[in-house]
């Protein structure tokens, strides 16, 4: 697995230096811009992109899974929150529908007429609680567990360190050179 990234501030690739801890207790981060693609399990390619204040008036948060028989758009900020597509990004010769989807499957008629945003939101950390609940009763990892948290640090400590080496790193990391690169 690996990852190559870059990390730019008012259109500059960051330096160390440029590193301060993050709001909320985040660990170090720097830019406002960031593209990483990583190399995942099975020959899979995952691409992450966030640019601050893009221009958007709302959170602009999005998910999208791209196969060879189509493609499923998530965005859990929005109802419907998922939508797929019965054709690949690449065809173009006609139109394709996106079809919502809802807890049953594919529900073409599904919109957001009716529904409650706030609970719709609340019910978020009741799935999360659902989970733990039932993980701890079936001697389980929760679906966002320490594994799942302890890989997406290593994937965000990734993006830092492909981006001051101006390198592909392969993660997990190897925590001596990765400390080099975020010291400079």
């Amino acid at each position: 697995q690996w990852c190559a990234a870059t990390v730019t501030s008012k259109g500059q690739p960051i330096q160390a230096g440029d590193l301060a801890p993050g709001p909320e207790g985040l660990p170090p981060i720097a830019g406002d811009a960031i593209t990483a693609s990583f190399g995942l399990a099975d020959s899979c390619t995952g691409y992450f992109a966030s640019v601050r204040e893009a221009g958007l008036k709302q959170p602009n948060f999005g998910l999208t899974l791209l196969g060879t028989k189509g493609e499923i758009h998530i965005r859990p900020d929005h109802v419907p929150q998922a939508y797929f597509r019965a054709a690949p990004a690449w065809r173009m010769n006609r139109p394709y529908p996106w079809t919502p989807i809802g807890p049953e499957g594919l529900a073409p008629d599904l919109s957001e007429e009716g529904v409650d945003r706030g609970a719709e939101r609340a019910s978020w950390g009741q799935r999360a609680v659902a989970d733990l609940l039932d993980a701890i009763e079936s001697d389980r990892e929760p679906e966002t567990g320490m594994f799942a948290g302890l890989t997406l640090t290593e994937m965000n400590a990734a993006i830092y360190a492909a981006s001051l080496t101006g390198y592909r790193v392969e993660w997990p990391l190897d925590r001596a050179r990765t400390a080099a690169a975020l010291a400079g």
